[in-house]
């Protein structure tokens, strides 16, 4: 522990876990089918930019978007595993690991502190700044969004930029949880203001095109 605060891999008895277990059952399936896309495009050694790929998943719709806080099926999550880190991932047995968080830990399971990672840019070169995971979350509880994960992301009474690498995040009640509910996909960070995410994501992704067989 350090500074007398819980770390995020405290266990104890927690709740939400059958519904964390279904959310990252389709991230654990999820990432399975992209990691073998990464392994098979591996014969050049050297990275080039531009190019197609072509995916083809069990389920398909002509709202299929990029915006994490509308993935709803296993397909969004692999998609999203393409395009978006979170803050933590979670492995087989749904214990969060870091990823864009270097530390998030807590005195009472309520009142958390999220350390971020130095040196982590955007696609663009931006750098990765509390303003944009502040934004990344707080955005699920807005109605107009669409969140997929509205009812869950309610729980987080305030969350506020503590530092240019420092988030804190006031649950309304205790839960020990908390960190692995930042594993599902759709708690991934974007850029702070971003709305559109067919442009949000350029210059990685120039296009995204839906197609449905029947």
């Amino acid at each position: 522990m350090r500074g007398g605060r819980a770390p995020y891999g405290t266990t104890g008895v927690l709740g939400r876990r059958q519904a964390l277990r279904l959310a990252g059952a389709g991230l654990v399936a999820a990432t399975l089918p992209a990691r073998a896309v990464r392994a098979a495009g591996g014969q050049d050694p050297q990275p080039r930019r531009g190019g197609h790929l072509n995916f083809a998943g069990l389920a398909a719709s002509t709202a299929d978007t990029l915006d994490p806080a509308r993935f709803a099926l296993a397909t969004d999550y692999i998609r999203g595993h393409m395009f978006y880190d979170g803050l933590v991932m979670l492995d087989a047995e749904m214990m969060p690991h870091p990823a864009l968080a270097e530390r998030i830990e807590s005195d009472d399971l309520q009142t958390w502190h999220i350390t971020l990672r130095r040196g982590v840019t955007f696609h663009d070169g931006a750098a990765l700044t509390a303003a944009d995971v502040v934004y990344s979350l707080a955005r699920h509880k807005d109605p107009a969004v669409g969140s997929q994960q509205r009812v869950i992301a309610q729980e987080m009474a305030d969350i506020q930029a503590v530092g240019p690498l420092d988030v804190r995040v006031t649950l309304r009640g205790p839960n020990a949880d908390f960190p692995s509910m930042l594993g599902i996909v759709s708690f991934s960070i974007v850029r702070d203001g971003v709305t559109d995410f067919f442009c949000g994501c350029r210059p990685l992704c120039k296009s995204f095109l839906t197609h449905i067989d029947v």
